[in-house]
């Protein structure tokens, strides 16, 4: 479960992994969304359905955004994200990212070794920084925030709540 904080609006929202194949994660949001993510958990959500408001989003990626693991101070990747919301309005963005560093940080699931990783997003109708950060332990970033480039865009916080792995 995480924390969600979009400009002024907070939620709490569950995402479950449904499938795992070589090269993507589908997830369901909230028990009634379908998204699905690279595995690189630096990259934006590449396709969205509509959940509390939000677009349907699709989105096609170039780059290898694989380039980061093994995370190393320092590495980094670069892709380019094109796609269309609902409304079939288009964007087209680099996004870059890197490693920072290593360190210990508190979250709401205990202490946990984290990297930091940041990363900047910039082209047509997309200009921000975003940071990262993922805990290896875990699998999972604890912490997630977005600051637009330019007033007036929508800032994001995403926090970590809890983990719940499958009973085996």
């Amino acid at each position: 479960m995480q924390s969600a904080r979009t400009g002024n609006q907070l939620t709490n929202e569950t995402w479950v992994v449904a499938e795992v194949t070589s090269d993507r994660m589908k997830w369901v949001v909230n028990g009634e969304q379908t998204s699905e993510s690279t595995l690189n958990p630096f990259v934006p959500m590449l396709e969205t359905g509509k959940l509390a408001g939000r677009e349907d989003i699709s989105r096609t990626m170039s780059g290898d955004p694989m380039t980061i693991f093994p995370l190393a101070p320092g590495k980094s990747f670069r892709v380019t994200i094109s796609g269309r919301n609902a409304a079939q309005q288009g964007s087209s963005y680099d996004y870059r990212c890197f490693v920072t560093g290593f360190f210990k940080a508190k979250s709401r699931v205990g202490e946990l070794d984290v990297v930091e990783v940041k990363c900047t997003a910039a082209g047509q109708g997309m200009s921000y920084t975003a940071r990262y950060l993922y805990a290896p332990s875990i699998g999972a970033n604890i912490y997630y925030e977005r600051k637009p480039a330019k007033p007036g865009g929508i800032a994001m916080v995403r926090e970590l709540l809890a983990i719940q792995r499958p009973a085996k």
